[in-house]
């Protein structure tokens, strides 16, 4: 496991952490997934609503809990500053409705592919089995190398989450902290 401790108010390198992480793992043969496990509150839906931000998600991410799952498109390129290899959201997402947004920090500015279409964000939280998500077209999602899913409550459909998949689990820690461990 990967280890590491972040206050809510330093999810932006918590989120840039797990991007990275899925970006290692990702597949030509199919969909990149992640899972997000934790008590109520851990901060699950907090952490891939700045996943979708850094990744450029233009819409409002709404934790999916009664809808089970929504999808989100990804723009194929932001804008990121320069130093060495360009790191995704380091000038902030670009979104097709703002155009490009000023940077003030000098000339070093480089385009970053992004390896995903789509974002799906899921919450299994309400399922009462497996069967429920498959008549939703899981494994349609699973199939596609342009899906990165991010799954919350992935406990209640462990027998559908591929061996694949990144696990993060998420806790609380002291004043506002919380714990993720990725493997």
């Amino acid at each position: 496991m990967v280890p590491m401790e972040f206050k809510l108010s330093e999810i932006e390198s918590a989120a840039r952490f797990v991007i990275e992480q899925a970006r290692a793992r990702r597949s030509s043969d199919h969909a990149t997934v992640i899972i997000f496990s934790g008590d109520l509150g851990a901060g699950k839906t907090t952490l891939i609503q700045e996943i979708g931000r850094q990744l450029g998600v233009a819409e409002s991410m709404q934790s999916p809990t009664f809808v089970i799952y929504k999808r989100y498109t990804v723009p194929p390129r932001l804008l990121a500053a320069i130093g060495g290899t360009p790191t995704l959201a380091a000038l902030g997402p670009i979104s097709p409705l703002e155009g490009n947004r000023p940077y003030e920090g000098g000339d070093n500015v480089s385009e970053v592919t992004i390896p995903w279409k789509y974002l799906i964000h899921g919450d299994m939280y309400r399922l009462e089995s497996p069967g429920e998500i498959l008549k939703l077209g899981w494994d349609d999602l699973l199939v596609d190398p342009g899906n990165l899913i991010c799954v919350e409550w992935p406990e209640k459909v462990v027998e559908v989450i591929p061996s694949h998949a990144l696990r993060v689990v998420l806790e609380h820690g002291e004043n506002e902290g919380r714990k993720l461990d990725i493997n």
